[in-house]
């Protein structure tokens, strides 16, 4: 799935979500745990030991950090192998080559910002980036903050995918007359009563065009 067109670390658990997949554990699936999957090797048959370690820090407390790779020591033979090792380079190969190009998203506008609202609160959608390589929407009481917890159980949409939908619609509302004759009718609506008997005229042949239209 991975290794798909398409196919990303973002991606994956939003799709397994949608289809009603779980994890062991019976939760929803999150990047972090695919990200753990895709770069565990005892799937591919290597198990490794002394990889990580615990250090003591002040006040009782311990820190699990990973030991310098030179430390790890590697076990075959030991869990069968599910995938070959040479699946799993492609995919190392491909996460790396990933992390090395930058997409700069913060230079590139989100369209619908200010314009759609959530569809559970109620309230603002805004951009947002991901890792600074993925753009998304998210209600902005989805959010986690200072003063508490997210307010809302908006799940981030993807840019590309609402920004298609969007314009797609629109585009076909464009091509409706009646949703443009409504549009203008609107705007001559809002104008400002007009006192001169010049311009009294032309608005009125233009309302009885739209009306007759």
């Amino acid at each position: 799935m991975y290794l798909d067109d398409g196919g990303s670390i973002f991606g994956i658990p939003e799709c397994l979500n949608k289809e009603g997949i779980r994890t062991r554990a019976g939760k929803y699936w999150s990047c972090q745990a695919v990200r753990r999957i895709l770069t565990n090797r005892s799937y591919y048959g290597v198990d490794i030991y002394k990889q990580m370690r615990s250090r003591a820090l002040p006040g009782g407390r311990r820190r699990v950090e990973i030991r310098p790779e030179s430390d790890w020591v590697y076990i075959t033979d030991f869990t069968p192998p599910i995938i070959s090792e040479e699946l799993f380079k492609r995919v190392q190969d491909r996460m790396r080559s990933r992390a090395r190009q930058p997409l700069h998203l913060d230079r590139l506008p989100y369209m619908l910002t200010g314009f759609i609202l959530c569809g559970l609160c109620g309230r603002r959608v805004n951009g947002a980036t991901l890792n600074y390589r993925f753009r998304y929407y998210q209600c902005r009481s989805a959010r986690k903050t200072a003063a508490g917890p997210p307010l809302c159980q908006g799940k981030f949409m993807r840019a590309e995918h609402l920004e298609k939908a969007v314009w797609e619609k629109l585009s076909e509302m464009l091509t409706r007359h009646e949703f443009l004759l409504l549009g203008l009718q609107g705007e001559i609506d809002a104008l400002p009563k007009v006192n001169n008997p010049r311009m009294q005229l032309p608005i009125s042949m233009l309302r009885s065009r739209i009306l007759l239209s």
